[in-house]
């Protein structure tokens, strides 16, 4: 019987870590409900589903472990597909991205209240079903609850005139129908990677994240990424890194990418605001870590502790580099 990789979705993101499996030796069967997904000439077998739809996935495993002897989890992915591979991977009892890590990714409601419960600061806020004016201080940050597409309806407010429609936009996208309001916070954003395994930290990265708000839309753009962090080498970004450990314990993350970031204010303060499991994007694992590491392979890391093969860990001192998004203005 075959040994295959399942791989939660085939499209453009995933196909780096499918190609990755490839190298390596093993056959993808791959969900995604693309009928010609981008990945689908390195596919064993497609199996056309949508990777939000955690229940219709689940259901497919059967038929498949008649078929293959499936072997790990591959999930390069955002949204409620993150859900769904930690599932699969529960399902199948194979090395996943824990479940805590993932409702927190999926739902920032959820991200807030693990955040409190660890002693980790969040900005000021509010979870709110309907549109009603935020009793804190503007400027505020508003978004969708449980987004779909990135930071496309986050919106920074310096004036509650614009709310309305902020909020419209983030509840719209939202697959929670709730949006989340924040005290802005002026600062820097700074982003905290960790490659697990077994429990054991391999590598770690502080990185920063370079973002604006269009001054005519007001919303979120993301220029780019850099690392080392210019906060690596102070207090806040000691910070950071124990606040990142701190979550992906809390959560259970022993296998596998993370993704923590936080906001830094013009006072050394740590603010945590978003989670994610596996390979992002934002140009870090394609072009930002090989940049830093000459010669690291992010993706074939992934797979390799997807499968539970020993990995070194990576004990060189990163290049500085910065990665600018050429789309940005």
């Amino acid at each position: 019987m075959a040994q295959v990789l399942l791989s939660i979705g085939a499209g453009t993101g995933q196909r780096p870590l499918i190609a990755a499996a490839r190298r390596l030796g093993f056959d993808v069967v791959a969900f995604d409900r693309s009928a010609s997904p981008a990945a689908l000439d390195l596919l064993t077998e497609h199996v056309p589903c949508s990777t939000y739809d955690s229940d219709d996935v689940l259901s497919r495993l059967d038929g498949l472990k008649a078929k293959f002897e499936i072997v790990g989890v591959l999930a390069r992915t955002s949204g409620p597909a993150v859900l769904t591979a930690a599932k699969v991977a529960e399902a199948l009892e194979l090395l996943g991205t824990s479940l805590g890590l993932a409702q927190a990714s999926v739902h920032k409601s959820v991200l807030r209240d693990d955040a409190l419960k660890a002693n980790v600061n969040i900005a000021e806020g509010a979870v709110l079903s309907v549109c009603k004016l935020p009793d804190f201080a503007l400027p505020w940050i508003v978004k969708p609850e449980a987004p779909v597409v990135g930071k496309q309806n986050v919106r920074r407010l310096d004036r509650a005139d614009g709310f309305a429609e902020a909020f419209q936009a983030a509840k719209e996208e939202s697959l929670s129908d709730q949006v989340i309001v924040e005290r802005a916070i002026p600062g820097t954003d700074v982003g905290y990677m960790a490659l697990r395994q077994n429990g054991q930290t391999l590598v770690e990265l502080l990185y920063d994240e370079y973002v604006d708000f269009d001054p005519e839309t007001h919303q979120a753009q993301g220029l780019g990424v850099g690392a080392p962090s210019v906060q690596a080498d102070q207090p806040a970004g000691q910070t950071v890194l124990q606040n990142g450990r701190t979550m992906l314990d809390q959560w259970g993350h022993d296998n596998g990418f993370a993704f923590c970031s936080f906001r830094v204010d013009e006072k050394g303060g740590v603010y945590l605001y978003e989670a994610n499991p596996g390979l992002c994007g934002d140009d870090i694992a394609d072009r930002l870590l090989p940049a830093l590491w000459p010669g690291f392979d992010p993706f074939a890391l992934d797979v390799l502790v997807a499968l539970g093969r020993k990995v070194d860990a990576i004990e060189a001192s990163p290049q500085p580099a910065k990665i600018m998004n050429s789309e940005a203005p």
